[in-house]
């Protein structure tokens, strides 16, 4: 223990020259006073008292012992044997503590030990099964948690040792470590565009027409970051959340228009008449759609309380992204059409095409029930 003392005050002495830590305490509390209760050996002997025997007092009525498992109702329990707790409360109490000799007479414990005050660690933690202390670090205003764990780091290969001194995180840290080596958010966020791109080609039987689609999901992504850099935000998990939902969202929009504007031309329409019909045609529902879910989630964005700060991540992400994909893709999503469709010069085949069977179907109940106005 003295050596990790040591140590830990060596570590704790650089870290705090770091611009990014706060704070940086330990845990050990090394400094507090304690009794130390040692069995004498000659006093053993002097009083023929086995020293085994009295180990084994002194630690089943301090401390305790395991003794076997019973059964009862049902359930299997433990038995444990130590001393009361009103007699294990001071010191003086040993002298009710009795252990018997070889020619057996009892011997009070008080009597073979020896106590003295020391000062000493009052927690002793264990990480893999070695002696460990723990440290609480905070940062400084303006740097993450990210930065303050890749400060830590870097103290940790300045001043130890590797091969007798190891670091690790715990609790919170251990999960965004974890988090932090895994896949990245650019990973996550290509995947997840790359297989709604997919699923648009799929949808539209081509392979340029979803880029008319995705080319609104850059404007989402910078109005999620903007949101963020305006609040004071990080780009925790709770937002990287927010962003990929953001991709959905933002081409669920273009998809009114692009699929609308498709019907039109396989009708016959030019390009321009059949983007201004869709733009025009799809507005309502784009504001209406986009409208009922910003304005749901703006008591996450104002949330405030315990856990405030994840649904305000996730909150900010999700509306200040909608709104200004929203504002920006209606103008943007019919240019971005004509511009792919000139692009790749994309053309549908009108042989194979006929009316839409929901307006015949219109027409052909309206054209039954005429009469009946």
């Amino acid at each position: 223990m003295p050596y990790l003392r040591e140590q830990v005050l060596r570590f704790e002495a650089a870290a705090r020259q770091r611009p990014e830590v706060a704070m940086c305490m330990d845990m050990m509390m090394a400094d507090t006073p304690q009794k130390f209760v040692e069995l004498d050996k000659e006093k053993c002997k002097f009083h023929r008292v086995d020293i085994s025997a009295a180990n084994n007092l002194l630690a089943t009525y301090n401390g305790s012992a395991f003794i076997n498992f019973f059964n009862a109702f049902g359930q299997q329990w433990q038995v444990y044997m130590q001393a009361q707790g009103s007699d294990r409360t001071s010191l003086d109490k040993m002298d009710g503590f009795f252990v018997s000799n070889q020619d057996g007479e009892r011997v009070p414990l008080s009597a073979l030990v020896n106590i003295k005050d020391i000062a000493d660690t009052e927690f002793v933690m264990h990480h893999n099964i070695y002696n460990s202390a723990k440290l609480n670090v905070m940062p400084r205003p303006g740097y993450s948690t990210q930065q303050l764990m890749e400060a830590m780091e870097a103290v940790y290969a300045e001043t130890m040792d590797p091969s007798k001194v190891g670091m690790d995180y715990q609790d919170m840290s251990f999960q965004e470590n974890k988090v932090r080596n895994s896949t990245g958010l650019a990973t996550i966020f290509a995947m997840s565009s790359v297989f709604a791109f997919l699923i648009l080609v799929a949808l539209y039987e081509k392979w340029t027409l979803p880029v008319s689609v995705f080319l609104t999901v850059p404007i989402a992504v910078l109005g999620a970051y903007a949101g963020l850099y305006w609040m004071g935000m990080e780009l925790n998990l709770y937002a990287q959340v927010g962003l990929v939902m953001l991709v959905g969202l933002a081409a669920k929009n273009a998809i009114l228009i692009v699929e609308f504007a498709n019907l039109e031309m396989e009708r016959g329409k030019d390009l321009l008449s059949a983007t201004l019909s869709a733009a025009r045609l799809r507005l309502r529902p784009i504001l209406m759609t986009s409208l009922a879910f910003i304005l749901g989630c703006v008591p996450l964005m104002l949330a405030s309380g315990s856990g405030a700060l994840a649904r305000c991540s996730i909150g900010t992400v999700v509306v200040v992204g909608m709104t200004v994909a929203t504002v920006v893709g209606v103008f943007l999503i019919p240019c971005s059409y004509v511009f792919i469709m000139r692009l790749f010069r994309i053309r549908f085949n009108l042989a194979t095409l006929g009316d839409d069977p929901d307006e015949v179907g219109a027409r052909e109940y309206l054209a039954a029930h005429k009469d009946d106005e």
